[in-house]
């Protein structure tokens, strides 16, 4: 079956919808990028929140630090034996980061849209009187949990670009007569 050719108007269309998911790809991994680096500050600045040092440090942040410490060098000799590099390396481990504050963004907007259809919805309801150190444990547990998933375990494979055609089709014998015979 023959295919007409695109006219140009099509070609510039196919070309700028192309252009723009290409371009929307990049914005989408630079935004998890900077969500990453922000939420991993962000755990810094929750540790040293009153400017006081290593005074300032409690036990299970002492905890946190230590474990983070860890798994940021299990992340960089894991990267380092299946030759990651770098960039990609760091990549890996702020976008896992960045997911994991779209994920906290999203369960503080259902909390609230909860809270804002309730019968009994009153400011006060939005504020907390102490702060909670499960809170804490938690948003700790869970940011290291990611920098546990976010390391390679394996080298990376070959995409589906790279495989040449010839090896992706299967061999099929010929049927000769001595074969039947």
């Amino acid at each position: 079956m023959e295919h007409r050719e695109l006219s140009l108007i099509s070609k510039l269309d196919n070309g700028l919808t192309k252009g723009l998911c290409i371009m929307l790809g990049w914005l989408k991994y630079l935004g998890l990028w900077l969500l990453g680096l922000v939420m991993l500050v962000a755990s810094f600045l929750m540790i040293f929140e009153y400017g006081e040092g290593l005074a300032d440090i409690s036990w299970h942040e002492w905890g946190f630090l230590l474990l983070l410490s860890l798994l940021l060098w299990r992340h960089v000799s894991y990267c380092q034996y299946f030759s990651i590099g770098l960039w990609n390396g760091l990549s890996r481990l702020l976008i896992a980061q960045g997911l994991l504050g779209v994920l906290f963004f999203f369960g503080i907007g259902l909390l609230m849209a909860i809270l804002a259809s309730g019968e009994y919805f009153d400011d006060s309801d939005l504020t907390f009187a102490q702060e909670n150190p499960f809170v804490k444990l938690v948003k700790y547990g869970l940011t290291l949990l990611v920098v546990y998933l976010a390391t390679p375990v394996s080298k990376s494979t070959k995409s589906a670009k790279q495989i040449n055609t010839a090896q992706a089709e299967p061999v099929i014998p010929i049927v000769t007569d001595e074969i039947v015979q």
